[in-house]
């Protein structure tokens, strides 16, 4: 009789240790390791030069479909120097369509060269929100690393309506 009733507090208390040496319970005394970060960041991204297109496009969808798709052309980044792996973030805003859309590009210094074709992927709009043939848009690139967050560059952008 005195066996069975050992049982049940062995096995709590094994479930009680297991969970305080491998679970986030007592963040101290984990001995599970920690996930590495989704995103490093880590390194530095110095940027040479920037050229931006000069129009962004919103076509229409094929098959007759109700929508449309906004497509903005890759940005030439040339580098100045990079190192480790941090982030290059290319964006679009469009604000009078309430649009701001963005890739993330994680680069690593061991697979890059000097020039860098930044790319946006396309973007599904509704076209009852055209009314007009075209509309004023910003684009921008932005630097995630060591040094924390920057704008790297930033130019207007005329985006057209097309057929």
């Amino acid at each position: 009789m005195s066996y069975r009733r050992a049982v049940v507090p062995t096995v709590v208390g094994v479930v009680v240790l297991t969970a305080i040496a491998f679970g986030p319970l007592v963040s101290g005394l984990s001995l599970a390791e920690e996930p590495a970060p989704a995103i490093s960041n880590e390194g530095s991204l110095s940027i040479a030069s920037v050229e931006f297109p000069t129009n962004a496009t919103i076509g229409s969808a094929s098959y007759g479909a109700a929508n449309a798709y906004l497509e903005v052309p890759p940005a030439t980044v040339r580098f100045e120097s990079i190192t480790q792996t941090p982030t290059l973030i290319y964006k679009i805003r469009v604000p009078e369509l309430g649009y701001s859309v963005s890739t993330t590009h994680f680069l690593n210094a061991d697979d890059h060269g000097p020039v860098y074709e930044a790319t946006i992927q396309p973007f599904s709009v509704d076209d009852s929100e055209l009314q007009r043939n075209q509309y004023a848009g910003e684009l921008s690139l932005v630097v995630r690393d060591s040094d924390g967050r920057r704008v790297a560059a930033r130019q207007n952008i005329t985006v057209e309506v097309v057929e």
